[in-house]
């Protein structure tokens, strides 16, 4: 909904409903990467902070995320390590397939995350922007997950996951 008038607008009540999206369990998961990407793609979903997948951006690199079984998903978050924050893609192509040929795409483009200060006693804190990525899209069947990145933060020409979830709806 959005008030206006003559000297303001003001939006509010325009984020998505929250739904009840549940993480699936990373060890049923499965990932390959395609084209010359450096590390090893399991390090995205084996816990460890400082092991990551990466590759550069010429969009002929990225990864493919096999579920073991169809699901019902809606949404996928990635973060990375540390100091590599800035290497977490915010372009990307996020695509969907039931049989691990035919996939239908359900991102696009470029993911903007505003960040979010607060402070806690006299310590401040950041999030958002340099935290993890997630995308949320309309719950759909799929086995598999395909994504290839295709813009990072402007100083750097690579991207970099270390940790990777699938949320089933």
């Amino acid at each position: 909904q959005v008030e206006t008038s003559e000297w303001a607008c003001v939006a509010y009540d325009i984020q998505p409903r929250f739904r009840n999206r549940v993480a699936l369990p990373v060890e049923s998961m499965s990932i390959t990467a395609f084209g010359e990407t450096e590390g090893e793609p399991s390090h995205m979903v084996d816990g460890i902070y400082e092991t990551s997948l990466s590759g550069f951006i010429d969009r002929h690199n990225g990864f493919v995320v096999d579920l073991g079984e169809e699901k019902i998903i809606s949404g996928v978050w990635w973060s990375g390590p540390g100091t590599y924050q800035l290497e977490l893609p915010i372009g990307y192509w996020l695509e969907l397939s039931r049989d691990g040929s035919n996939y239908t795409t359900v991102h696009d483009g470029e993911l903007y995350h505003h960040g979010v200060a607060y402070l806690c006693g006299d310590r401040p804190y950041f999030k958002g922007l340099h935290g993890g990525r997630d995308t949320f899209f309309d719950p759909q069947p799929a086995r598999y997950i395909r994504c290839t990145p295709t813009m990072v933060h402007k100083k750097t020409d690579h991207w970099r996951i270390n940790d990777l979830l699938v949320y089933e709806d």
